[in-house]
């Protein structure tokens, strides 16, 4: 990518509008203090990446003093390609490329820019004295997010990012299968299987001999079908009477009679009608106390107050002369006073802490009453549940004596049917033992299937983050081995290294490498200046499209002979990259011989 012209109007500096052709190879800009140099520097990256160029400063900030809005313009060839892109403060942009002899609007899918960000930008293409100290202040997190942003390593770290959350989660789903798999057991139940078979066909033997008593299904024996249901009634009515005592029993626990619950909860009541006295009695207290601590407040200010003027001849506010006795009086009057107001005050607090305390007992107290009135209450459903229960099962004892008695083949009858029920009962609870046997087996092969599948994705999960992770660390020792090179022999032919020179380790350094042990922060104004433009030349051959380089006042700080080095330096880029150069050392702007420059004195 290589920048042709620049255009700029109501744009810091510059209210009228300027354009300025650049060279392919080297551009010099020189001027005095306030000419515009920076403000040409700031135009060109906000017309890259909409934003300033300063860390922190809105775009709005950058159009000129009075103005409503700001313009840049830059004329640029991209990929055999012409665009020129306009763009204002308030957010306006257009991209238009060469049609021949006319400009035409480019298309949102067409690509006019390099792909890179306002960061690969703003590391790889520009240089100015502040983005120096704003770069010593960012804390090791963000320097690392800056280097592996420029290496193109933020996806790996992303998706692994995205690899160890779903480790996360399936190592919790897996915790919680393993769990499950541990509570699930066949402890007490066993697989009846084998026993089911016979079951049935003792059932079916059953019903067998007793259809053959029976005789065929039309010949009806209605005495005996009576005597069956009301039996099953009997028996039903006994076991709601059974289940009926047990409750009671567990209701009564404790008494005899209803009688006496009942005169336990009108004993309690009579007293929960103190409850109301108690309750005022604890609110008086806490009042009183409350009063007596703001009056012992006030009296220790007053106290403060008289003794910050022991020892003053005069007082303060009015200058009146003082009388030291007549002070001593009054803070041991005031000391008297504030002993008994302490006295008071804890005499308050014990009585407030027995009314607490007998108001919590009448809680309590009615908190038990309310169990006591359940109690009562189911007590009274339980009994008249028995009362009708006895009658039921009275009636039905009457209903099966006035039947005929039973032969001697309705008596076989009877116990074959007897025997036919116990045999149907063993049955079907052989048939609900294997269901549940059945249905704990089948959740346990769930629980290990289960558990496998979340500790095959856990491992997968972690082969892959641990994956993305070297992988990200491979790119990056790679990337930054070369440009460790170039800026050990960029700072050794500019005589930095006071001892033998060390070779520069970004990766470890995070982007702070240091000379000689000395820490960047350490460093000289020139030391800084060199170190952080060999950085930035050699990250820029790592990022494809950073082919221009915009260097606002680079000799700062430098003496006449790093000066010449840097022109040497400086020429021997120009094959790779285009220069921006602004500066206003006008011998340093004319020792390049094949330059443009572009006065900006006059």
């Amino acid at each position: 990518m290589k920048l042709e012209k620049i255009i700029v109007k109501n744009f810091g500096f510059y209210r009228e509008q300027r354009q300025f052709e650049l060279n392919n190879d080297l551009t010099v800009f020189y001027g005095a203090n306030f000419s515009g140099k920076s403000t040409l520097a700031k135009a060109i990256y906000f017309a890259l990446t909409g934003k300033a160029l300063t860390t922190g400063l809105k775009p709005p900030a950058l159009a000129s003093t009075g103005a409503a809005s700001g313009t840049t313009g830059l004329f640029y060839h991209h990929q055999q390609k012409n665009f020129r892109i306009y763009r204002s403060t308030k957010g306006d942009l257009q991209i238009e490329q060469a049609g021949g002899e006319k400009w035409q609007r480019c298309a949102e899918n067409t690509t006019t820019l390099p792909s890179l960000n306002f960061q690969h930008w703003r590391t790889g293409c520009f240089l100015h004295e502040d983005e120096l100290g704003e770069f010593l202040v960012q804390p090791p997190a963000s320097r690392r997010d800056l280097l592996n942003q420029l290496l193109g390593v933020e996806s790996l770290l992303k998706a692994q990012e995205l690899f160890i959350q779903v480790r996360r989660l399936t190592k919790r789903r897996e915790k919680t299968a393993v769990g499950l798999q541990e509570s699930l057991r066949l402890d007490g139940l066993a697989d009846r299987t084998a026993e089911l078979p016979a079951a049935k066909s003792a059932v079916a033997k059953l019903e067998a001999r007793l259809q053959a008593l029976q005789g065929t299904p039309n010949e009806g024996r209605p005495d005996e079908r009576l005597r069956q249901t009301w039996e099953q009634a009997k028996t039903a009515a006994q076991t709601r009477l059974e289940q009926s005592q047990q409750q009671r029993d567990a209701v009564r626990a404790g008494f005899n009679q209803r009688d006496e619950l009942a005169a336990l909860l009108q004993q309690s009541a009579q007293q929960l009608s103190q409850r109301e006295a108690a309750m005022r009695e604890m609110e008086s207290c806490t009042e009183l106390r409350i009063t007596l601590t703001n009056q012992l407040r006030q009296v220790e200010e007053v106290l403060a107050m008289i003794k910050g003027l022991q020892g003053r001849e005069t007082c303060p506010t009015c200058q009146q002369p003082l009388a030291p006795a007549a002070i001593v009086k009054l803070v041991e009057d005031y000391q008297i006073k504030r002993e008994s107001i302490l006295r008071e005050r804890e005499q308050a607090d014990a009585k407030e802490r027995e009314a607490r305390e007998t108001v919590r007992l009448f809680d309590e107290l009615a908190r038990k009453q309310t169990e006591l009135e359940q109690r009562l209450h189911r007590w009274q459903q339980i009994d008249a549940e028995i009362v009708a229960a006895q009658k039921e099962l009275e009636t039905w004892e009457t209903k099966l004596a006035a039947l005929a008695p039973l032969s001697p083949t309705d008596e076989t009858r009877e116990k074959l049917q007897q025997e036919l029920d116990s045999h149907r009962r063993l049955l079907a609870d052989l048939e609900r033992q294997q269901m549940l046997y059945e249905q704990r087996r089948q959740a346990i092969l769930s629980a290990n299937r289960q558990t496998e599948i979340f500790t095959k994705h856990r491992l997968l999960s972690e082969w892959a983050a641990d994956a993305l992770a070297r992988t990200a660390q491979s790119v990056v020792g790679i990337s930054l081995k070369k440009a460790d090179v170039e800026i050990t022999a960029c700072l050794k032919n500019f005589d930095l290294f006071r001892a033998q020179a060390k070779k520069i380790d970004l990766e470890k350094s995070q982007l702070m490498p240091d000379i000689d042990g000395r820490a960047l922060q350490t460093l000289s104004g020139s030391e800084k200046t060199i170190l952080y433009l060999s950085m930035k030349i050699a990250l820029s051959r790592l990022m494809p499209g950073a082919d221009f380089l915009v260097l606002d006042d680079p000799t700062l700080h430098l003496d006449e002979t790093r000066r010449e080095r840097l022109r040497d330096y400086l020429v021997s880029l120009m094959p790779e990259k285009q220069i921006i150069l602004f500066t206003n050392d006008r011998g340093f702007a004319e020792q390049f011989a094949n330059a443009k420059r572009i006065d900006l004195f006059s």
